[in-house]
C-alpha cells in the first residue's frame, strides 16, 4: 500500500509551470505546477461564472480565452497497492495477486482524438445538440439561455446560413475539445492481476512409473478481471514511456491495453 503525494516549491522567478517532458495531446500536457501538483495536467477550458455556469458567445457556442495553461488535473493517485495471497490444501495450491488504485485524474487521449474525428460515441449522436449556459447581458448581468441545433435544418451562425449538419460536426471539433475537462476521467480500478493453480501428483501414482520423482500441473492467468470507472484500460495511462513521449503517466492516446493470457505448464522431476 502506498501513497505519493508530489509537490513543486521554489521554481524560478516567472516561471509558474514546469513542462519536464515533450508529452502533448491537443491542448493538454503533462505539467508540473509552482506551489501545486508534480504530475499535474495542464490545459484549456471554457469561460464560466463564479457559479460555474458556462458563459456562451452569440451563437451559442462555450467561449474561452485561448490559455491552455490552467491546471486541470493531477495525475498522482490518492493510493495504490496489491493484495497477494496463497492457498494450499493437500496437493493444490492456489494463488493469486490484486491490484487497485483510487484517485488519480487521467486523462482519456483517446476519446478526445475519436470526438474531433467524429468516431467517439459522443460525437456519434448528429441529429441535433443542446448547449445550455448563459450569456453576458448589457447590464454585466447574465442570463441563463439554451440553444438546439438540428440537422438538416440552416441557421444564422457567424452571420451567414449554416446547415446544422455544419455546426454540430464544428461543436464535436472544436469547441467540445476547449474544455479538457470533458476527457478526463478521476480513476479508480481493481484488477486481478495473475492467478495461479498449481496441482502437484500423488507420489504413489509416480512410483508406479519408476523413474518420475515429482510432476506438478501448473495453469496460469493474468490480467483476468478488471472492475473500473474509466472507459478503457487505466493500467496503459500508468504504464510511463507510451506512444506521445516520455512519462506519459495518466494520458492515455490509443494505447494498448493490458493483454489477457493463459498459460500451461507441467514440471517433471526425474
Amino acid at each position: 500500500l502506498s501513497r505519493n503525494i508530489g509537490t513543486v516549491k521554489h521554481l524560478l522567478e516567472g516561471v509558474d509551470i514546469l513542462y519536464v517532458t515533450d508529452v502533448q495531446v491537443g491542448n493538454v500536457k503533462a505539467a508540473s505546477f509552482n506551489d501545486g501538483c508534480f504530475m499535474g495536467i495542464s490545459g484549456s477550458q471554457w469561460t464560466r461564472t463564479d457559479d460555474g455556469k458556462v458563459v456562451l458567445d452569440d451563437n451559442g457556442m462555450p467561449t474561452w480565452d485561448a490559455k491552455t495553461t490552467y491546471c486541470v488535473g493531477d495525475r498522482e493517485p490518492n493510493v495504490k497497492g496489491g493484495w497477494n495471497n496463497t492457498f494450499t490444501y493437500k496437493n493444490l495450491t492456489l494463488s493469486m495477486l490484486w491490484d487497485f488504485s483510487f484517485g488519480g485524474d487521467v486523462f482519456n487521449g483517446t476519446q478526445y482524438g475519436m470526438t474531433i474525428y467524429g468516431t467517439s460515441k459522443l460525437s456519434a449522436n448528429r441529429e441535433s445538440i443542446t448547449i445550455n449556459g448563459v450569456q453576458k447581458q448589457a447590464d454585466d448581468t447574465y442570463k441563463d439561455v439554451s440553444f438546439t441545433y438540428e440537422r438538416g435544418k440552416t441557421y444564422q451562425f457567424n452571420g451567414k446560413e449554416t446547415s446544422g449538419d455544419a455546426i454540430i460536426r464544428d461543436y464535436y471539433q472544436t469547441y467540445y475539445p476547449r474544455e479538457s475537462r470533458n476527457f478526463i476521467t478521476k480513476t479508480n480500478y481493481l484488477r486481478l492481476r495473475s492467478l495461479n493453480l498449481t496441482w502437484n501428483l500423488p507420489k504413489p501414482w509416480l512410483a508406479k512409473t519408476g523413474f518420475i520423482k515429482a510432476c506438478a500441473l501448473n495453469v496460469a492467468a493474468n490480467n483476468l478481471l478488471l472492475f473500473t470507472n474509466y472507459d478503457g484500460d487505466p493500467d496503459v495511462s500508468f504504464a510511463g514511456s507510451g506512444s506521445i513521449g516520455s512519462s506519459s503517466s495518466g494520458i492515455d492516446y490509443y494505447c494498448v491495453p493490458s493483454v489477457r493470457t493463459f498459460t500451461f505448464g507441467v514440471n517433471l522431476t526425474f
